[in-house]
């Protein structure tokens, strides 16, 4: 295994992916950038934020760009961005339930207690549909949904807490075609409403 680019220009950047306190701290004392997990919400995003400065002090060198991973979903304003979001928390919410650091992002570091996360998964397994029983709000906590300018408003919010960087997974857009499109629009509303740049990259 070896780089496509025998002799990169300078030295070249090691990020890590962190989700738990411990691996956050430690990532802020070793690596240039730090990967946030999907499905973080704006407490999460203060309190990495927090635990990788921390570890860059300790540490004695400049803090880590911290990249928020961000699932968008575009609509033309019919609200089928808001369904999707639904679906993918819905969906993310029965998968991470056993695992306590992936269920925090919903919990102690999202928007629920644990009482009304498991709440919602009972039902969720039961066969109800995830626009019934996912609110709004936890939805778009989660997931930047709705039109490019509703959108746009969502990840300018979340750059406001501090984070560097956004990577966004644009999800049922699956054509090249469609996400440039899409980008495109984002972009433009972005660079008109943001007050400093938002470095964005897509997965």
């Amino acid at each position: 295994l070896s780089l496509s680019v025998a002799r990169p220009p300078g030295r070249l950047p090691l990020y890590a992916a962190a989700v738990g306190p411990k691996a956050l701290t430690q990532a802020g004392r070793m690596f240039d950038g730090v990967l946030l997990s999907l499905m973080a919400a704006k407490p999460h995003f203060e309190t990495a934020l927090r635990l990788v400065r921390q570890g860059a002090l300790e540490a004695g060198r400049p803090a880590p760009v911290v990249v928020a991973s961000v699932p968008i979903r575009i609509d033309d304003g019919d609200g089928s961005g808001l369904v999707q979001a639904k679906e993918l928390v819905g969906h993310l919410m029965c998968r991470w339930a056993q695992t306590a650091s992936l269920r925090s992002l919903f919990t102690r570091e999202g928007v629920l207690d644990e009482d009304h996360f498991h709440a919602l998964v009972e039902r969720l397994r039961s066969g109800e549909p995830s626009q019934d029983v996912i609110p709004d709000a936890l939805a778009l906590a989660h997931c930047a949904a709705g039109s490019v300018p509703e959108v746009a408003k969502q990840i300018l919010a979340i750059a406001s807490t501090g984070i560097g960087a956004v990577s966004l997974e644009f999800g049922p857009l699956t054509s090249e075609a469609d996400v440039y499109r899409a980008l495109t629009q984002l972009t433009d509303q972005l660079r008109a409403a943001a007050t400093t740049p938002v470095p964005v990259t897509v997965s």
